[in-house]
C-alpha cells in the first residue's frame, strides 16, 4: 500500500522526539513500516502498520500498549492521537476529534496544521 501521509509522519515524529532507548528504538522502526489498511471514520482514522523487519529492536510494552500525547488543531478543530504497539512494534496510529457531533472530514482534505506534544 501507500507511504505515510505528511499527518502521519508529522505526528509520529513529534510522538518520537527524544533520545530515551525505547522512543529511539520505536523511531526507528518507522522507517521499515508499510501501510497495511488506512480507515476512516465519523471521528477520525485509523492507519495499520506491519514493520517488515521483525529484527529491529522493540520497545518492552508487553502485549498490547497505546501511547498518546500529541494533538492538533487542524482548521480549528482539536484533534488527539495515540501510537498503538503490540508486542513492542508499531501496529497502529490513530487520530480522532474530540467532539462527538463533527464528521471528520478533516482527515481526508488539505487542511492547515498545528501540532503539539503536552507532558
Amino acid at each position: 500500500m501507500s507511504q505515510l501521509t505528511g499527518l502521519e509522519r508529522a505526528v509520529l515524529d513529534m510522538m518520537l522526539e527524544g533520545t530515551d532507548e525505547a522512543v529511539s528504538s520505536l523511531r526507528r522502526q518507522t522507517a521499515l513500516v508499510e501501510i497495511v489498511e488506512r480507515r476512516f471514520t465519523k471521528v477520525g482514522f485509523h492507519t495499520i502498520f506491519n514493520v517488515k523487519d521483525r529484527q529491529v529492536k522493540t520497545m518492552d510494552t508487553g502485549r498490547a500498549f497505546v501511547w498518546g500525547d500529541v494533538i492538533a488543531d487542524v482548521d480549528g478543530i482539536v484533534v488527539a492521537f495515540e501510537l498503538h504497539l503490540r508486542d513492542g512494534y508499531i501496529f497502529g496510529l490513530e487520530g480522532f476529534t474530540v467532539w462527538r457531533g463533527f464528521v471528520a472530514q478533516w482527515a481526508t482534505r488539505k487542511r492547515r496544521l498545528q501540532i503539539a506534544a503536552f507532558d
